[in-house]
């Protein structure tokens, strides 16, 4: 498949190392030559350095044989004029990034596939709609669904005196549970097999499942791990994606968001109703005491500052909270959740 890319920050850059490793024919579009150089070395796509609004910029890297024009500036006025041309030059399929939650509602009456843009994502939304996830099913590392959430795949850890522990494949599968899921993988010892019948799992494995939405609760119990219900929620950072965060929880959960921009503060209380909107430093575990984050079941921190996302997780992490997420923006990081 051949793939253009229209901006190399952060999103284009992942996407091109994510693409690249499935063989994919990428190139990658930027004005900036030296972040076009940093692409180069550690991704195996081709560059091209100029304006992706450019009729010629898109031509020389092959729009009109592109299966997906995908465009991810910092500028969505940008990204949607890149996908329209994009689309009259021949691209099959083009995709832009916006930063307006506007442009995703159902409710208006805008066709943008008539402007030749065949689908619209908001980094920031689909964040929030990960950590609501994430949330739910806070007791797994990690989960995936499937089939509009008729099955996920869950990865466990097997715990000290687990049912299935030390237990092979043929086992398990005659243990007598009333579960319907598939081990699909298992992670010992660094390293990650297929099972088979008569591969066992042992404590502290990483076990990979596939099993259907009602049975998740079972599934907890049979790996040895105690369901984590999260019902307080602090998160750091009045940013947009914090505030979309806020609002897609509020309603279900008790929330606490924390912005060290008191102005910032009285324009999120007044937006944010049945949100507790706290004015602080968040970094100062002192105050983070006094706001209770020691009964707190989850915190969320996204601020603009990778490294402080981090270091507050690991710190709150140690007061006992048992779900911490951070917003990392540093590609060069892994580490997004705990």
């Amino acid at each position: 498949m051949r793939i253009i890319i229209a901006g190399a920050g952060e999103i284009g850059f992942y996407l091109s190392q994510m693409l690249a490793k499935e063989s994919h024919d990428i190139v990658v579009i930027d004005k900036n030559r030296d972040i076009l150089n940093w692409v180069d070395s550690h991704t195996d796509v081709i560059t091209t350095c100029g304006d992706s609004t450019s009729i010629k910029t898109l031509q020389e890297a092959g729009a009109d044989r592109a299966d997906l024009l995908i465009a991810v500036t910092q500028l969505q006025e940008t990204n949607l004029l890149i996908a329209a041309i994009g689309k009259q030059l021949g691209a099959k399929k083009t995709i832009a990034r916006v930063d307006n939650s506007e442009y995703l509602r159902t409710d208006i009456d805008v066709n943008f596939e008539i402007l030749g843009i065949d689908s619209l994502i908001y980094p920031k939304c689909l964040a929030a709609q990960e950590i609501d996830w994430v949330l739910k099913q806070a007791t797994a590392k990690s989960a995936v669904e499937f089939e509009d959430g008729k099955l996920i795949l869950i990865e466990m850890t097997i715990e000290k005196d687990a049912p299935i522990d030390n237990k092979t494949m043929v086992e398990i599968g005659q243990m007598n549970i009333g579960l319907d899921f598939r081990i699909v993988a298992v992670a010992h010892q660094g390293k990650t097999i297929i099972p088979h019948g008569y591969d066992k799992v042992h404590e502290g494995d990483r076990i990979f499942i596939v099993v259907n939405r009602e049975s998740t609760d079972e599934l907890i119990n049979l790996t040895g791990n105690q369901k984590i219900i999260i019902k307080d929620i602090m998160i750091l950072g009045g940013s947009r994606l914090g505030v979309k965060i806020a609002q897609q929880l509020q309603n279900y959960y008790s929330v606490k968001l924390i912005e060290d921009d008191r102005k910032k503060c009285v324009e999120l209380a007044n937006f944010l109703t049945n949100t507790l909107v706290l004015h602080g430093d968040g970094r100062d575990m002192d105050f983070l005491m006094e706001e209770n984050i020691d009964k707190m079941d989850a915190f969320i921190a996204v601020t603009g500052d990778s490294e402080t996302n981090m270091l507050t997780c690991l710190s709150v992490k140690e007061k006992g909270v048992k779900k911490t997420i951070a917003l990392i923006e540093n590609m060069s990081y892994t580490i997004s959740s705990n």
